[in-house]
Order: C-alpha cells, then structure tokens, then sequence
C-alpha cells in the first residue's frame, strides 16, 4: 500500500501546471557566474523585459537607495548601488511577477518572508567565522537558496489544500512546528517538496541542498552543509522577528544549535544582527511592494 507521501508525490508528478522559473532568472543566473560577462552584458540582457527594468529603475530610485540624482538607466544603476545588489534585485522581482498561486495577502506574506531570508542570509554569513565571499560563486546562490527556501509551501497549500488544512489545524491548536508536523500528517515536508521542484527546474545542486535541508542543515551534503546552516539560522531570526510571517503559521520554532556555533556566531553580536535585521526589513519590503 502506498504511504501518504508516495501518494503525494505521485500527484505531484502529475501535475501540468507546477509554477516555473523565468527565463531571465536562468540567463542571469548565468552571467553572474561568467567571469568574461560585463556590467552592459548584463544589463543590455535586463533591458530586453521591460517590466522588468522599469521596476529595478523604481527601486533604485527610491528613498532607500537613491542619491542626489535621479537614476535613469541600468547602467547608471548598477555603477550607483553595484552589479551585485542589481542582480539580486532582477532576480526577485522576477520570481514574484511569476510565481504566485495565493490571495495577494498570503502572496505578499509569502515572499515578504522569502525575501526576508534571502537578505538576511548575507547578514548572517557576513557575521560567521569563515564568510562565503563575494568572488565565491556560492555567494550568489545562497540568495537564491533564501528566496526559494520555502517554495514548497507554495505547493502544498495550491495543490494539496485539504492536507496542508489538517496542517495548519494541528499547528494553530498546538505548540507543534509546521515542518514537523507535515511530516506526521504527510509523511513529506514542504523541504522536501520545494527539493523536488528545484530538481525539476534543475537548478544547481547548492540551491537544491539549501532548500531541502534548509530546517535540518546537519543532514546537508558537507559542501553544501554551510549554505544550508546560514539559510537554517537566518529563516529563524526572520520568524522570530515577524518578517512575512506575522499571524500565519510560524515555519520555524527553533533553529540548529550545532549550526550556530559551527558558523562561529557569537551571542555579543545579536543586536549588530538585529539592526542589520531592521534595514533588511525595509527593503524586503520595498521589494515586495513594487514586485507585486
């Protein structure tokens, strides 16, 4: 007889409209790794969604980023705020043009939460012992691992609504994780769904890693062990701060301790972290704003 997570995975293999990636995430994600790839190469590539660049141009002009002068171009942008901070902002409103499936409420809930966490993953990395530097091509995906952590709730609550319900019943009644308690009702997790929609996309092996260990790190590949334990520590500073979660069910209860220490944080530089929480608020909140 087929367990409750073999039946759910079969469904999900049979599903036709699972969300998708965007092209321009892929490309991008593409150049940012070429080392050959210039500022116009990236950004004449940008220019091609014009959507798209318009929102960029609309958050590089607004009070949190902008200067003395007005920003009118991406090129302009990326020589005022930098390749890096452009790059990741392409990439989030991209994925938040595309991919949905909820009320705008719970849409913006969401991803405030995702884009939360993927902010907060460079805080934390920047306070660990051993920081992933920027010309480390993992830096790149960690962002990426944190805005697609939680990618499998989108899943679950679109397409196995009765069972993501018995879910949300238990938590709310109870003092009970959401992720441990999909796995008693399920048998599966959104981890392990997001895990499989990532491989399905096939994104890199890293990205996979941090969203299918992203609540137990210590079961992560050891190349991929410290991307999985910055997004583990930086999805529960984010909960524990209400960051897109405020009033919903709280993902994260608790946070890997063997993470923490192994990532050499200290408990002196919690309120240095928890400004750097508050700025990241902001613009996650800027994000969310212009991208929906």
């Amino acid at each position: 007889m087929a367990s409750k997570r073999d039946h759910i995975l079969k469904k999900l293999s049979e599903i036709k409209e699972l969300p998708t990636i965007p092209e321009i995430v892929f490309q991008i994600m593409k150049l940012i790794k070429d080392p050959n790839a210039s500022i116009s190469d990236i950004t004449r590539y940008i220019e091609e969604d014009p959507v798209i660049t318009a929102k960029v141009l609309q958050v590089a002009n607004s009070p949190l980023f902008r200067g003395a002068q007005v920003i009118t171009s991406l090129n302009y942008a990326a020589s005022r705020l930098g390749l890096n901070e452009i790059e990741r902002i392409v990439l989030t409103l991209s994925l938040i043009k595309e991919i949905k499936g909820m009320s705008k409420r719970e849409t913006h809930i969401f991803w405030r939460h995702c884009v939360s966490v993927a902010l907060m993953s460079d805080v934390v990395n920047k306070f660990s012992k051993k920081p992933i530097q920027n010309t480390d091509p993992a830096k790149d995906d960690l962002f990426v691992g944190g805005l697609l952590h939680d990618i499998g709730l989108l899943v679950l609550k679109h397409y196995f609504t009765d069972e993501y319900e018995q879910v949300a019943i238990v938590c709310e009644a109870s003092d009970a994780g959401l992720y441990e308690t999909e796995y008693d009702i399920m048998g599966t997790t959104h981890a392990e769904i997001g895990a499989h929609l990532a491989k399905n996309w096939a994104l890199p092996a890293a990205i996979i890693a941090m969203i299918e260990f992203h609540h137990e790190p210590d079961r992560a590949p050891d190349e991929y062990l410290q991307l999985a334990q910055i997004v583990n520590v930086a999805d529960f500073i984010c909960n524990n701060q209400g960051m897109g979660l405020s009033g919903e069910i709280t993902a994260m209860k608790k946070f890997s301790e063997s993470a923490w220490w192994q990532l050499g944080l200290k408990i002196e530089d919690v309120p240095a972290m928890l400004e750097e929480v508050q700025k990241k608020s902001e613009e996650s909140l800027l994000l969310i704003t212009i991208g929906l």
